[in-house]
Parts: C-alpha cells; sequence; structure tokens
C-alpha cells in the first residue's frame, strides 16, 4: 500500500494477465471464487511517487490543523515540511493502531494517521472487505522487499577464506 512500492502493481498486472491469459490452466480455481484485485489504494501518493519524490510512501491527505506544530517538529529534526503531509496506510487501520514502528509525528514516514481510518483509502479497503467477508476465503496484500546492504560486508560475508 505504499505509494513507493511501484514493483506491486506490475507483480499483480502479470499475475492477472497470467490467471486470464492462461485460464484453462486454472479452471478448478476459475469458477470456485469470486476474484477481486486492487492493484492500489494509494493513487494520489504512487502519483506523485512517480512526479515528484520517488521515495514517497504516503497519502497525499493534508495535516493543516496539525502543520503548525509539525512546522517545529521539521525544524528541529531537520525535516522538509512537505514531508508532513499524509500517513502511512499500513499504519493506519484499527488493529494494533501506533503500536509499534508507527508514529504520531505527521512528518514522519511512518506517521499513522490522526486516528485509526483517518485516511479514506484505509477506511475504503477496510468497508470493501468487510462487506465481502462473508464470501472470502482467502486476502493477499502484496508488497515489496528489499534489503540494503554494505557490499564490503557482503563481500566479507560470502568471499571464501584466503
Amino acid at each position: 500500500m505504499h505509494a513507493n512500492e511501484w514493483i506491486t502493481i506490475a507483480v499483480l498486472t502479470w499475475i492477472v494477465n497470467e490467471l486470464v491469459t492462461k485460464k484453462g490452466s486454472h479452471d478448478c480455481i476459475f469458477g470456485r471464487f469470486d476474484w477481486y484485485f486492487i492493484p492500489t489504494v494509494n493513487p494520489d501518493g504512487y502519483e506523485y511517487s512517480h512526479s515528484f519524490d520517488r521515495l514517497w510512501r504516503k497519502t497525499r491527505q493534508s495535516y493543516s490543523s496539525t502543520l503548525t506544530s509539525a512546522k517545529q517538529l521539521s525544524v528541529n529534526e531537520g525535516i522538509s515540511v512537505q514531508d508532513c503531509v499524509g500517513a502511512d496506510i499500513n499504519r493506519n487501520f484499527e488493529h494494533r493502531w501506533r503500536k509499534g514502528g508507527s508514529s504520531s509525528n505527521v512528518c514522519s514516514q511512518a506517521f499513522a494517521g490522526t486516528k485509526a481510518f483517518s485516511e479514506p483509502e484505509a477506511t475504503a479497503l477496510s468497508n470493501f472487505i468487510m462487506q465481502e467477508v462473508n464470501n472470502n476465503s482467502f486476502y493477499v496484500s502484496n508488497f515489496r522487499y528489499y534489503i540494503k546492504t554494505d557490499h564490503d560486508s557482503f563481500d566479507r560475508i560470502y568471499s571464501a577464506p584466503a
């Protein structure tokens, strides 16, 4: 659900293409289930990450009411006021809201929102899932994951001893 996870949309598009163009291979599951594919729930953040900031991950919701205190926070922490927009949708759901890894600082990349479901995108996805809950037996959320490595450390770990 992070805006900068471009690969997740590409992977989902590939999966849908495989399922549709090779339908004969999947007949055993096509007729038994209703399929819903949601490539992104954060289209504004996704577009912003393409046009302005490749690493942008939050929504684009304005938090002007909290921005005055956020400006002071951003000055103190060296964060750009432009970062003081939006919330991390992954951290905006009610389950364990603002527990572990999230932030109450609107300027943080991990800002969880002003309350659970403060982001309309999180609310829309939750409402859709809850509406279909009796009909669903399987839900998959697609994320990209990467590990930053220090190549020197990597070489030391995986090099044969001299």
